[in-house]
């Protein structure tokens, strides 16, 4: 993934995935794919992230209170 706008929020590089600025460094990332344990592993950890960081549950576990405390403002 290019690692600009919002991807880099969302991928964290060397870890659930790589962020890249060129074609070199996208050909070395996909290269580093081969490795099933590392292509395991990272995808683990994207799930992970996922899960606890930027599913919609989470979100709404986060922006819930938010609208709560301004319909009480109203």
């Amino acid at each position: 993934m290019q690692s600009t706008g919002g991807v880099a929020d969302v991928v964290v590089d060397g870890v659930t995935g790589s962020l890249v600025d060129d074609e070199d460094q996208a050909v070395r990332a996909l290269t580093e794919l081969v490795d099933p344990e590392l292509r395991d592993r990272r995808g683990a950890q994207a799930r992970e992230r996922f899960e606890s960081v930027l599913s919609w549950d989470c979100w709404a576990r986060k922006v819930l209170p938010v609208i709560e405390r301004a319909a009480l403002m109203r």
